[in-house]
Protein backbone atom coordinates (compact mmCIF):
# COMPACT_ATOMS: atom_id res chain seq x y z
CA UNK A 1 0.00 0.00 0.00
CA UNK A 2 2.86 2.43 0.81
CA UNK A 3 4.54 1.69 -2.55
CA UNK A 4 1.29 2.43 -4.37
CA UNK A 5 0.96 5.77 -2.58
CA UNK A 6 4.54 6.71 -3.52
CA UNK A 7 3.92 5.87 -7.20
CA UNK A 8 0.70 7.87 -7.30
CA UNK A 9 2.43 10.84 -5.70
CA UNK A 10 5.18 10.73 -8.37
CA UNK A 11 2.62 10.55 -11.20
CA UNK A 12 0.68 13.49 -9.80
CA UNK A 13 3.88 15.50 -9.56
CA UNK A 14 4.74 14.71 -13.22
CA UNK A 15 1.26 15.80 -14.35
CA UNK A 16 1.61 19.08 -12.46
CA UNK A 17 4.88 19.79 -14.27
CA UNK A 18 3.30 19.14 -17.68
CA UNK A 19 0.38 21.41 -16.88
CA UNK A 20 2.73 24.20 -15.83
CA UNK A 21 4.79 23.81 -19.02
CA UNK A 22 1.69 24.06 -21.21
CA UNK A 23 0.41 27.09 -19.30
CA UNK A 24 3.80 28.83 -19.76
CA UNK A 25 3.75 28.15 -23.52
CA UNK A 26 0.23 29.55 -23.81
CA UNK A 27 1.30 32.80 -22.18
CA UNK A 28 4.40 33.40 -24.34
CA UNK A 29 3.24 33.11 -27.92
CA UNK A 30 -0.19 32.04 -29.10
CA UNK A 31 0.98 31.38 -32.69
CA UNK A 32 3.85 29.14 -31.59
CA UNK A 33 1.49 27.27 -29.31
CA UNK A 34 -1.03 26.65 -32.10
CA UNK A 35 1.68 25.50 -34.53
CA UNK A 36 2.99 23.02 -31.99
CA UNK A 37 -0.40 21.89 -30.72
CA UNK A 38 0.03 18.29 -31.93
CA UNK A 39 3.36 18.04 -30.22
CA UNK A 40 1.88 19.50 -27.03
CA UNK A 41 -1.03 17.06 -27.05
CA UNK A 42 1.29 14.13 -27.53
CA UNK A 43 3.51 15.34 -24.69
CA UNK A 44 0.53 15.79 -22.34
CA UNK A 45 -1.08 12.43 -23.08
CA UNK A 46 -0.83 9.71 -20.48
CA UNK A 47 -1.68 6.05 -20.59
CA UNK A 48 -2.93 4.80 -17.26
CA UNK A 49 -2.74 1.11 -16.35
CA UNK A 50 -5.92 -0.80 -15.61
CA UNK A 51 -6.93 -0.30 -11.97
CA UNK A 52 -6.05 -3.14 -9.65
CA UNK A 53 -8.55 -4.58 -7.19
CA UNK A 54 -6.64 -5.66 -4.11
CA UNK A 55 -7.68 -8.72 -2.14
CA UNK A 56 -10.20 -8.16 0.63
CA UNK A 57 -12.03 -5.15 -0.83
CA UNK A 58 -15.30 -7.01 -1.42
CA UNK A 59 -17.98 -7.16 1.27
CA UNK A 60 -17.94 -10.59 2.87
CA UNK A 61 -21.60 -11.42 2.29
CA UNK A 62 -21.27 -15.01 3.52
CA UNK A 63 -19.89 -13.81 6.84
CA UNK A 64 -22.61 -11.23 7.50
CA UNK A 65 -25.67 -12.91 5.96
CA UNK A 66 -25.01 -16.64 6.31
CA UNK A 67 -26.96 -18.11 9.28
CA UNK A 68 -28.01 -14.57 10.19
CA UNK A 69 -30.84 -15.55 12.55
CA UNK A 70 -28.61 -18.01 14.41
CA UNK A 71 -25.83 -15.43 14.73
CA UNK A 72 -28.23 -12.86 16.16
CA UNK A 73 -29.68 -15.39 18.64
CA UNK A 74 -26.20 -16.49 19.70
CA UNK A 75 -25.27 -12.90 20.54
CA UNK A 76 -28.61 -12.21 22.23
CA UNK A 77 -28.10 -15.20 24.53
CA UNK A 78 -25.40 -13.23 26.33
CA UNK A 79 -27.79 -10.29 26.86
CA UNK A 80 -31.25 -11.76 27.41
CA UNK A 81 -32.11 -13.09 30.86
CA UNK A 82 -34.51 -15.95 31.47
CA UNK A 83 -36.02 -17.01 34.79
CA UNK A 84 -37.85 -20.35 34.95
CA UNK A 85 -40.29 -18.83 37.46
CA UNK A 86 -41.92 -15.39 37.58
CA UNK A 87 -44.04 -13.92 40.35
CA UNK A 88 -47.79 -13.49 40.01
CA UNK A 89 -48.70 -10.02 41.38
CA UNK A 90 -52.37 -11.05 41.59
CA UNK A 91 -51.49 -13.47 44.41
CA UNK A 92 -49.26 -11.09 46.37
CA UNK A 93 -50.37 -9.53 49.63
CA UNK A 94 -50.87 -5.79 49.88
CA UNK A 95 -47.63 -5.23 51.82
CA UNK A 96 -45.43 -6.65 49.00
CA UNK A 97 -43.93 -4.75 46.08
CA UNK A 98 -43.07 -6.77 42.97
CA UNK A 99 -40.01 -5.52 41.03
CA UNK A 100 -37.52 -6.37 38.27
CA UNK A 101 -39.83 -7.85 35.63
CA UNK A 102 -41.78 -9.91 38.20
CA UNK A 103 -38.67 -11.62 39.64
CA UNK A 104 -38.28 -9.78 42.95
CA UNK A 105 -40.54 -9.08 45.95
CA UNK A 106 -39.91 -6.66 48.79
CA UNK A 107 -41.91 -6.16 51.96
CA UNK A 108 -43.06 -2.56 52.45
CA UNK A 109 -43.97 -0.64 55.58
CA UNK A 110 -47.36 0.32 54.18
CA UNK A 111 -50.38 -1.43 52.67
CA UNK A 112 -51.00 -0.84 48.98
CA UNK A 113 -54.42 -0.11 47.58
CA UNK A 114 -55.11 -3.31 45.63
CA UNK A 115 -58.22 -5.48 45.22
CA UNK A 116 -58.82 -7.80 48.17
CA UNK A 117 -59.46 -11.08 46.34
CA UNK A 118 -59.43 -14.73 47.51
CA UNK A 119 -56.10 -15.22 45.70
CA UNK A 120 -54.43 -12.96 48.31
CA UNK A 121 -54.35 -14.73 51.68
CA UNK A 122 -52.07 -12.09 53.16
CA UNK A 123 -49.09 -12.52 55.47
CA UNK A 124 -46.60 -11.20 52.86
CA UNK A 125 -46.99 -14.28 50.64
CA UNK A 126 -46.83 -14.48 46.85
CA UNK A 127 -46.96 -17.34 44.34
CA UNK A 128 -45.26 -18.03 41.06
CA UNK A 129 -47.33 -17.51 37.94
CA UNK A 130 -47.18 -21.02 36.46
CA UNK A 131 -48.51 -24.06 38.30
CA UNK A 132 -47.31 -27.66 37.96
CA UNK A 133 -49.34 -30.86 37.66
CA UNK A 134 -46.46 -33.21 36.85
CA UNK A 135 -42.74 -33.48 36.18
CA UNK A 136 -39.58 -32.03 37.67
CA UNK A 137 -38.85 -28.32 37.96
CA UNK A 138 -36.02 -26.20 39.33
CA UNK A 139 -35.40 -22.53 40.17
CA UNK A 140 -32.84 -20.51 42.14
CA UNK A 141 -33.75 -17.88 44.72
CA UNK A 142 -31.76 -15.22 46.55
CA UNK A 143 -33.18 -14.46 49.99
CA UNK A 144 -32.74 -11.64 52.50
CA UNK A 145 -34.03 -10.85 55.97
CA UNK A 146 -37.09 -12.92 56.82
CA UNK A 147 -38.24 -15.14 53.99
CA UNK A 148 -39.78 -18.41 52.89
CA UNK A 149 -39.35 -20.47 49.72
CA UNK A 150 -40.97 -23.67 48.53
CA UNK A 151 -44.23 -24.63 46.84
CA UNK A 152 -47.90 -24.20 47.66
CA UNK A 153 -51.38 -25.14 46.54
CA UNK A 154 -53.90 -22.36 46.10
CA UNK A 155 -56.07 -24.19 48.59
CA UNK A 156 -56.63 -21.86 51.53
CA UNK A 157 -56.95 -23.32 55.00
CA UNK A 158 -57.45 -21.61 58.35
CA UNK A 159 -55.16 -22.81 61.12
CA UNK A 160 -55.88 -20.69 64.19
CA UNK A 161 -58.25 -18.65 61.99
CA UNK A 162 -55.37 -17.32 59.90
CA UNK A 163 -55.86 -17.69 56.12
CA UNK A 164 -52.79 -19.35 54.63
CA UNK A 165 -51.75 -21.30 51.57
CA UNK A 166 -51.16 -25.02 51.93
CA UNK A 167 -47.35 -24.98 51.75
CA UNK A 168 -44.33 -27.28 51.52
CA UNK A 169 -41.50 -24.87 52.30
CA UNK A 170 -38.76 -23.65 54.62
CA UNK A 171 -38.73 -20.23 56.29
CA UNK A 172 -36.60 -17.91 58.34
CA UNK A 173 -38.47 -17.43 61.61
CA UNK A 174 -38.66 -13.71 62.56
CA UNK A 175 -39.23 -14.53 66.23
CA UNK A 176 -36.20 -16.75 66.84
CA UNK A 177 -33.88 -16.16 63.83
CA UNK A 178 -33.93 -19.90 63.18
CA UNK A 179 -34.50 -21.69 59.90
CA UNK A 180 -37.61 -23.84 60.22
CA UNK A 181 -39.91 -26.14 58.31
CA UNK A 182 -43.18 -24.73 56.94
CA UNK A 183 -45.12 -27.74 55.70
CA UNK A 184 -48.83 -28.45 56.16
CA UNK A 185 -49.12 -26.59 59.45
CA UNK A 186 -45.76 -27.65 60.88
CA UNK A 187 -43.89 -24.40 61.47
CA UNK A 188 -41.80 -25.47 64.48
CA UNK A 189 -39.37 -28.10 63.19
CA UNK A 190 -35.85 -26.64 63.34
CA UNK A 191 -33.68 -27.01 60.22
CA UNK A 192 -30.70 -24.80 61.17
CA UNK A 193 -29.85 -22.44 64.02
CA UNK A 194 -26.91 -20.74 62.29
CA UNK A 195 -25.15 -20.60 58.93
CA UNK A 196 -28.26 -19.81 56.92
CA UNK A 197 -28.35 -20.00 53.10
CA UNK A 198 -28.48 -16.83 51.00
CA UNK A 199 -28.95 -18.46 47.60
CA UNK A 200 -31.21 -21.49 47.42
CA UNK A 201 -31.93 -23.93 44.61
CA UNK A 202 -35.43 -25.36 44.81
CA UNK A 203 -35.78 -28.77 43.11
CA UNK A 204 -39.38 -29.86 42.82
CA UNK A 205 -40.53 -33.36 41.83
CA UNK A 206 -44.31 -33.69 41.60
CA UNK A 207 -44.17 -37.41 42.46
CA UNK A 208 -41.45 -37.39 45.14
CA UNK A 209 -41.37 -34.03 46.92
CA UNK A 210 -39.11 -31.00 47.14
CA UNK A 211 -35.44 -30.41 48.02
CA UNK A 212 -33.57 -27.24 48.99
CA UNK A 213 -29.85 -26.72 48.25
CA UNK A 214 -27.46 -24.05 49.49
CA UNK A 215 -25.84 -22.78 46.28
CA UNK A 216 -22.95 -21.02 48.04
CA UNK A 217 -21.95 -23.95 50.28
CA UNK A 218 -23.02 -26.58 47.71
CA UNK A 219 -24.89 -28.74 50.17
CA UNK A 220 -28.44 -29.86 50.82
CA UNK A 221 -30.48 -27.83 53.30
CA UNK A 222 -33.68 -29.83 53.64
CA UNK A 223 -35.83 -32.51 51.99
CA UNK A 224 -39.60 -32.84 52.05
CA UNK A 225 -40.94 -36.17 50.81
CA UNK A 226 -44.42 -35.95 49.36
CA UNK A 227 -46.56 -37.09 46.45
CA UNK A 228 -48.68 -34.20 45.21
CA UNK A 229 -52.21 -34.53 43.88
CA UNK A 230 -53.21 -30.96 43.01
CA UNK A 231 -51.83 -28.02 41.04
CA UNK A 232 -48.71 -26.74 42.81
CA UNK A 233 -47.18 -23.26 42.50
CA UNK A 234 -43.78 -21.86 43.51
CA UNK A 235 -44.21 -20.15 46.87
CA UNK A 236 -42.35 -17.14 48.32
CA UNK A 237 -42.57 -14.96 51.41
CA UNK A 238 -41.32 -11.39 51.87
CA UNK A 239 -37.83 -10.57 50.51
CA UNK A 240 -36.82 -12.84 47.63
CA UNK A 241 -35.33 -12.56 44.17
CA UNK A 242 -35.59 -15.28 41.51
CA UNK A 243 -32.21 -15.66 39.82
CA UNK A 244 -31.86 -15.98 36.02
CA UNK A 245 -30.82 -19.26 34.46
CA UNK A 246 -27.82 -19.53 32.18
CA UNK A 247 -28.69 -19.62 28.47
CA UNK A 248 -26.63 -21.42 25.84
CA UNK A 249 -26.92 -21.93 22.10
CA UNK A 250 -25.78 -25.27 20.70
CA UNK A 251 -25.83 -27.10 17.37
CA UNK A 252 -26.88 -30.73 17.18
CA UNK A 253 -26.94 -33.01 14.18
CA UNK A 254 -29.77 -35.45 13.43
Amino acid sequence: MNVRIVNLTAEISEFMKKIKTIEDEMRTDDISFMLNVKKTLKRSSCTQPEPETPTGTLIDEAKHIGNLQFSVWNKMAAIVQYTPVTLDPNTGSSDLTVLDNLTKSRKTTYSQSIPDTPERPGWSDILGYQGFNSGKHCWDVEVDGYWAVGVAAKTIYMPHYVPLYKTWAIYMCPCTNILRNLTLGDYMTVIAEDSFPKKIRVQFDYDKGISFFDLDRKRIVYDIKYTFTETIFPYFHENVKILPSKLSVSVTYP
